[in-house]
């Protein structure tokens, strides 16, 4: 149960997040439908932009859970509309009867909150979600600039929340105190083996894969943080070593066009399965082997969901990878963004069928580490803690 406020109510949390898809919004929309059943009063504000199939379907369950919602004007790009969305945030914050934890997600939502906190909320939590200062194609004056307007936003916050050690390490590595940060990982519901059998039988069925087949798949959006065209180079590679390995490109995004014209390129057009929309559940089951080619992360979901799946990991070295991946028993880490050891590292899995499995059976081992429960648990008595 979670303790009552200073006027006997149930503590009154509010999350405020930018990005209404992907991982941000499903950590977010774990956090609204758990934490009531936790005792908590909650009220998600989403932005009102670029609201997603997915997302909308989730809120529009939101009575089932027993939280509220509220939409407010964001724009991703810093600008003078931010001090217009800054008094929004607050309007509705006070319109709820003000916060006891104003939890904000992701960078832009992240800032607002701390800016709006004023008499509106008695402690503020942020949770970056993927510091946008791990972003490698920044340049060092633009990556000193936002580290010091981090260690400024620093000084109006009471915990940040780091979803990975990678991401608490990085906090720490630009100047923000260690009395500050706390690490609670991401955690999903851990798919049970019948489904992940059924699962995987229905979806290779669908595919045209066979039962014995070895499946190498990537998932994620099609967009330069993810590096889908590194991946797409590996494939080439490994078909020219495997050419029986059957490829999956799972996602879509505004680098789908470069990719559809790299898969042309090299020849790949007919030998990868793309499948611009998919949903993880239904897809990473079917998959032996996970790749992932990411330049930043802060805790990716899809490296629970490969877990999960019982699939062999290759992975960038990016965060939460060192909580979910251990080199050489359950996948292997790559320390440079290049096509050649990312296939090489993939290659010496695939090709040995002992390896493979042993590395199968350590995925689903280390899954049960990562329970959406254990995240809401410790995210509870955070908030606890601070009121």
């Amino acid at each position: 149960m979670s303790r009552a406020n200073a006027s006997g109510q149930a503590m009154r949390i509010v999350l405020a997040a930018e990005p209404t898809n992907g991982g941000v919004l499903r950590h977010v929309l774990d956090l609204a439908e758990g934490l009531p059943r936790r005792g908590f009063r909650v009220l998600l504000v989403h932005s009102r932009r670029g609201v997603d199939g997915s997302f909308a379907e989730r809120l529009e369950r939101r009575a089932d859970f027993g939280y509220e919602t509220a939409s407010v004007e964001l724009q991703r790009a810093p600008g003078l509309h931010d001090f217009a969305a800054t008094l929004d945030l607050r309007r509705v914050i006070r319109a709820f009867g003000g916060a006891d934890v104003l939890h904000g997600h992701s960078s832009k939502a992240g800032a607002l909150a701390r800016l709006a906190r004023w008499s509106r909320a008695r402690r503020v939590v942020y949770t970056p979600n993927g510091w946008y200062t791990l972003n490698p194609e920044l340049g060092p004056t633009s990556r000193g600039a936002y580290q010091l307007i981090e260690r400024a936003l620093a000084t109006l916050t009471d915990r940040i929340i780091s979803v990975s050690r990678d991401e608490a390490d990085h906090a720490a590595a630009i100047g923000i105190g260690p009395r500050k940060l706390v690490v609670i990982e991401n955690g999903i519901e851990t798919w049970t083996p019948e489904h992940v059998a059924r699962t995987r039988a229905a979806t290779r069925a669908r595919l045209g894969i066979a039962a014995d087949d070895i499946v190498v798949g990537f998932l994620g959006r099609l967009a330069p943080q993810k590096a889908p065209e590194v991946a797409v180079r590996v494939f080439r590679r490994l078909l020219d070593e495997r050419p029986a390995t059957r490829i999956v490109l799972a996602g879509d995004g505004p680098d789908g066009p470069q990719v559809r014209a790299l898969l042309a390129e090299l020849g790949l057009t007919d030998r990868v399965v793309w499948l611009p929309v998919a949903n993880g559940s239904d897809v990473i089951p079917a998959f032996d082997l996970f790749l992932m080619t990411s330049r930043y992360e802060g805790f990716p979901y899809v490296l629970l969901e490969a877990l999960s799946a019982g699939c062999a990991i290759v992975t960038t070295r990016v965060g939460g990878v060192t909580d979910c991946v251990i080199d050489g028993v359950n996948g292997r880490v790559v320390d440079a963004l290049d096509p050649e050891p990312i296939a090489r590292a993939v290659l010496a899995i695939v090709s040995d069928p002992g390896l493979l499995l042993r590395m199968r059976a350590e995925a689903r081992r280390r899954a049960a580490l990562f329970s959406v429960d254990r995240m809401l648990d410790r995210t509870a008595e955070l908030y606890r803690s601070l009121v």
